[in-house]
């Protein structure tokens, strides 16, 4: 455990800070597939092999919890950090599927894979827009803190981040990938907002920008 949370971010293993100051056996995993840019196929395979020998499944996006909720004792960790693929402004928002009924006719960034608030951040400013995010700029963007519904230092102008999400790319239990929005799979996009991330693995996602105050 490290108290450098840009340098634990980029550990399979890693975590925040401990939980106490005893030394107790831990709520850690015991095993970690990594998985690279461009392989969902890593991430069906584990789950196919957790379901297969009955373990216990935990999802790392890039472990920044305090509390501990992308922990599992005993589990097979996912560890998706790796899994980038590119982040892309939109000057106008456009869904993968040609869902109309978002209501946002404004900008979004398009992140695709996994990426922390700050790669975002740094794609907001080139972009002259804003996203909302939480405090830290080092949790994942696509992780438990948007799926939590969560808020941040432009909360306040814009909303929680569960008001953020315009649609998402997920993997589902059963190792199918479907896109997520006001269209289609249409209760699974509702409980992403919010619900928890325990319903789905996101794989990428499309969130609100809002034009830069000087």
């Amino acid at each position: 455990m490290w108290s450098n949370e840009t340098f634990q971010t980029g550990q399979p293993m890693g975590r925040y800070y401990p939980y106490n100051i005893t030394c107790p056996p831990g709520q850690l995993p015991v095993y970690s597939v990594n998985v690279n840019v461009t392989e969902h196929r890593d991430i069906s395979r584990a789950l196919a092999f957790a379901q297969k020998h009955k373990i216990r499944l935990t999802i790392v996006n890039t472990g920044h919890d305090l509390n501990g909720r992308s922990d599992g004792f005993g589990s097979l960790a996912i560890w998706i950090r790796n899994l980038g693929h590119g982040l892309h402004f939109q000057p106008q928002f456009s869904s993968a599927t040609g869902c109309s009924r978002s209501g946002w006719y404004g900008s979004a960034i398009h992140i695709d894979g996994v990426w922390t608030w700050r790669e975002v951040h740094r794609v907001a400013r080139r972009s002259s827009v804003i996203v909302v995010s939480g405090g830290p700029d080092s949790p994942g963007a696509t992780g438990g803190w948007l799926s939590g519904g969560r808020h941040g230092p432009a909360s306040r102008n814009y909303g929680l981040g569960a008001d953020q999400l315009l649609e998402a790319h997920v993997m589902l239990a059963s190792g199918r990938v479907v896109n997520t929005n006001h269209c289609q799979h249409r209760l699974l996009f509702r409980a992403l907002r919010g619900g928890g991330p325990g319903y789905e693995i996101v794989l990428g996602t499309k969130v609100k920008a809002y034009p830069n105050v000087e």
